[in-house]
């Protein structure tokens, strides 16, 4: 099964599994802890998946790993010049984007897939709730990396004859990131991140 579905985290499908077993067998019957079975699943796994790569330039994206759950393509962005990006959105999730005026963006260290910098991901707002639409692995925080994220958005959503103009877009305290959403997005409110700019201030604080 965990060979089968290598996508598919392994904790889920342990529990798909050990559920259908006790429908059948009924939940009298006992079975092997998830922990017990961990280290053997996922060398299970290890042998369909490709092995880790030591740089980014020997990082291959099978196919299997470019689409999502609906078969939609979901690999936006694979630039390899100066560095490695990685941008994923499905044309589903571009189109939702397109039809919101208002976005967050924000970076994370601690979700960065190995080798890279940060994940860096793109919300869409409306009336309901706040969806991620675009999810990159970025190795830097440079003004240069993030236009180049930016531009292969705009590109595929012109490619797919949308337009992007958001009126407003959050992101966290960050001028490199302000900068390049700035230059491509002019005519748009960039807000800083409350937040984050509170966290900035008492970060600087503890220094004095």
């Amino acid at each position: 099964m965990v060979c089968n579905n290598p996508s598919k985290p392994i904790p889920q499908i342990y529990n798909e599994v050990v559920s259908a077993y006790r429908q059948n067998k009924g939940t009298a019957e006992l079975v092997p802890m998830f922990d017990m079975l961990r280290s053997t699943l996922y060398r299970d796994r290890s042998t369909v998946l490709p092995k880790l790569p030591r740089s980014l330039d020997d990082l291959i994206l099978p196919a299997i790993f470019r689409k999502n759950l609906y078969n939609e393509n979901m690999l936006l962005c694979d630039k390899k010049q100066p560095s490695r990006i990685l941008g994923f959105a499905s044309l589903t999730a571009i189109k939702h984007l397109a039809e919101c005026s208002i976005w967050n963006a924000d970076g994370t260290f601690k979700t960065a897939p190995k080798l890279f910098t940060q994940s860096y991901t793109i919300h869409a707002h409306n009336e309901f709730s706040m969806k991620p639409i675009v999810f990159s692995a970025l190795p830097d925080k440079y003004e240069e990396t993030y236009s180049s994220l930016l531009q292969s958005v705009i590109t595929y959503a012109k490619a797919n004859n949308l337009i992007l103009c958001p009126t407003s877009i959050l992101i966290d305290f960050e001028l490199s990131s302000f900068n390049a959403f700035k230059k491509a997005f002019p005519n748009t409110n960039i807000v800083f991140c409350h937040f984050h700019f509170a966290k900035n201030i008492m970060k600087n604080l503890k220094k004095l």
